[in-house]
């Protein structure tokens, strides 16, 4: 999974020249994978995580035009409090039935507006 999100992240980025454009036409190739079911980042117990062109031992950025973000419902703590918007929104995007999409959409007008969108 890890290659495909890489190699699909780099097509993003290819796609976007055309014969005779400049490399200073790219715009951020940007990915966000939600995983659901599926553990990705198995090293990490963490549930979201940013990926870039990065050297940590000399803590240089090569580039900002590639970002991708994993977001893993299954390792998200019960308890947790902090990020409790893109909480909100992993627990939207995995419901499984229609009580708890229900549910969702009195934590945020913006999930209301998610639910609306999604009933109609």
């Amino acid at each position: 999974m890890k290659i495909r999100v890489l190699y699909s992240n780099a097509k993003t980025l290819i796609q976007q020249l055309k014969k005779g454009s400049k490399y200073s036409d790219l715009k951020e190739a940007i990915t966000i994978v939600i995983s659901i079911d599926h553990i990705i980042i198995k090293e990490c117990n963490d549930y979201k995580y940013c990926f870039n062109f990065y050297d940590p031992e000399h803590k240089i950025k090569l580039s900002d035009l590639v970002k991708i973000y994993f977001l893993e419902f299954q390792k998200i703590p019960k308890e947790l409090k902090k990020d409790e918007d893109l909480i909100n929104w992993l627990k939207f995007v995995g419901s499984t039935s229609e009580k708890e999409i229900k549910k969702m959409a009195t934590k945020s007008s913006e999930l209301k507006e998610a639910v609306s969108l999604y009933e109609d």
